[in-house]
């Protein structure tokens, strides 16, 4: 009975907790948790047996008649106490990992990654301060566990089964987090294990983690491994999808736009290695999803060749800059596949030239126009615009040439933005916008100096004027007071410049301006009608009548002027 029962504690005390490890199972730290409590309560109980008085009165007969099995049972003795003291030990260390697993299960997946720090410290803290649980064999034990952990947090977020069969738009974005988060894993990893000597309290020799990761991150690299590559698929299916609504330009555009719905119908067919799969895209120990991706690479290959031919016809097809940045953004990401750029990448070279022939086109017609005002002293703008607002829109004209096409020319996803030519651009684009502004500032300062003069002598004039010879009557209002009306509306379009207070009020009062203005059109309309249509046996008729509305327009041709009370308060 001592034997069998001496034998039965050699097994309990010979169980390992890598052993699920072994086995080629995947548990969690909560396995590794459980085993030691579960240790820690057998080794309690045995303990307990030891101590009972019947066996100790057993031990003493063993003693006592010099027994072989005294001293079999003094080694267990030994051996169930430490093991008891070292499963309570790992047990109290283990806890700490415990609450620290326990947050990250209740935060949401995808804002979890800022707890594996504080989790993987815990583990290095372990690993300090622990009298038992300091060993390679067993540290390794647990974060091989926690690497489980991780993967099992994944597939619990982005249930992989499926993930190839829902909107990949949806999913991605799902797909890119795990990749982040697992990424955030091994680089809490790698922060902890560089941190680990310096965690170590004053004039204790600080021990390593000399093992390879690899140990630990076997299972773990390739379940991340083919995270990424679920991603690629997810991401090149996405921008493939496209394909469906691109429409190209130029000549050649429906025979190009054909071509690329053909690539698009063979995609999806392509794709359908994994959408109709049925497998775990992330099984590591399933080499199905792998060997698929290596066939779609083949077949994508082929894909990729036949567009960048299409691409660069279409481009070649292209009639200036705006359908070529068009051209660009409609086809996205694909031009920074690999095959795709390789045949492409020589035409972002091109653009920059054509962004820098087009600025020279706009410094040549700056200088153009600067000759002619040079010689004439006005420059050329559109008809019936006045001066300053002319030259002002002018400006934003010549200006807007290149400008336009700045933000997609920014947006370029090449190595060529790192060139100097490309920086050149926008350099050279400052310069002509600071050409253009200092004209706009001496338009506007010219205008400035007049506008004060023209707004108070044109309001001051009265209201209508009369020609001394045909008595013929006029409305009184200036063509300079309309011109500065107009530069008012462009410049309140504009916002930048500050306006006097005197053109300001006549701008504010406008609208009863020009309903005065346009009252005085239908009198005076009315009343030369009269001086010019009336037979010559009509006049004496309307003769008396005419020296009453005489009477009554005396003020407007004398006294009454455009800034007059109950006509305009001038800056009012």
């Amino acid at each position: 009975m001592v034997v069998l029962w001496c034998n039965e504690i050699q097994n309990v005390l010979k169980v390992r907790n890598a052993e699920p490890l072994l086995e080629g199972k995947n548990p969690t730290p909560q396995v590794e948790i459980k085993f030691w409590q579960l240790r820690a309560k057998d080794f309690e109980q045995i303990y307990q047996q030891m101590i009972d008085p019947t066996v100790k009165m057993m031990v003493k007969c063993l003693k006592d008649g010099n027994s072989i099995y005294y001293k079999l049972y003094k080694d267990l003795y030994s051996s169930v106490v430490g093991a008891l003291v070292e499963a309570n030990d790992n047990l109290a260390y283990l806890t700490t990992v415990s609450n620290a697993l326990a947050k990250v299960e209740e935060t949401d997946f995808d804002a979890c990654a800022p707890l594996l720090g504080p989790l993987m410290h815990t583990i290095g803290l372990v690993w300090v301060h622990s009298r038992y649980y300091n060993t390679a064999e067993r540290i390794t034990v647990l974060l091989q566990m926690l690497c489980n952990f991780v993967i099992e947090l994944v597939d619990n977020y982005i249930s992989p089964e499926e993930m190839f069969k829902g909107d990949m738009a949806e999913t991605i974005p799902l797909v890119k987090t795990a990749e982040q988060v697992m990424s955030s894993f091994r680089m809490a990893f790698d922060d902890t294990r560089k941190r680990l000597p310096s965690m170590f309290p004053p004039g204790v020799t600080p021990r390593p983690w000399f093992f390879q990761p690899d140990i630990v991150f076997s299972r773990f690299t390739k379940v991340h491994e083919r995270l990424k590559i679920a991603y690629y698929l997810m991401d090149t299916n996405v921008n493939f999808m496209k394909l469906e609504k691109v429409e190209f330009g130029g000549i050649r555009g429906n025979s190009l736009g054909d071509d690329v719905i053909v690539i698009f119908q063979e995609f999806d067919e392509a794709f359908k290695l994994f959408t109709e799969s049925k497998y775990n895209p992330l099984d590591a120990s399933d080499p199905t999803f792998l060997e698929n991706f290596e066939t779609f690479n083949l077949i994508m290959a082929d894909f990729d060749r036949r567009l960048a031919t299409i691409v660069c016809k279409g481009y070649y097809d292209c009639s200036g800059l705006e359908m070529i940045f068009k051209l660009i953004e409609m086809m996205g990401p694909l031009l920074e596949r690999q095959l795709i750029l390789k045949d492409f990448d020589d035409k972002y070279p091109q653009v920059v030239k054509m962004m820098d022939e087009a600025l020279d086109i706009c410094f040549e017609l700056y200088e153009e126009q600067m000759a002619i005002k040079k010689e004439t002293g006005s420059m050329v703008v559109h008809k019936n615009m006045p001066p300053m607002a002319g030259a002002m829109i002018w400006a934003r004209e010549i200006y807007n040439r290149v400008a336009i096409y700045m933000e997609s020319f920014s947006r370029l996803e090449h190595q060529i933005k790192n060139m100097d030519e490309f920086k050149h651009i926008f350099v050279r684009l400052e310069d002509l916008k600071h050409l253009l502004d200092q004209n706009d500032k001496f338009y506007f300062n010219s205008w400035l100096s007049t506008v004060d003069e023209i707004c108070s002598f044109n309001m001051s004039q009265p209201l209508l004027t009369r020609d001394s010879e045909t008595r013929l009557l006029a409305v009184n209002f200036d063509a300079k007071l309309v011109a500065v009306l107009k530069e008012m509306k462009y410049l309140k379009l504009r916002n930048k410049e500050l306006i006097p207070v005197i053109p300001e009020g006549v701008y504010e009062k406008r609208d009863m301006l020009f309903k005065y203005y346009a009252n005085l059109m239908l009198i005076m309309q009315l009343y030369n009608k009269l001086i010019t249509e009336s037979l010559p046996v009509e006049k004496p008729l309307i003769s008396p009548h005419l020296m009453k509305i005489d009477n009554e327009l005396e003020e407007a041709l004398t006294t009454l002027s455009w800034e007059m009370q109950g006509i305009i308060l001038l800056g009012n």
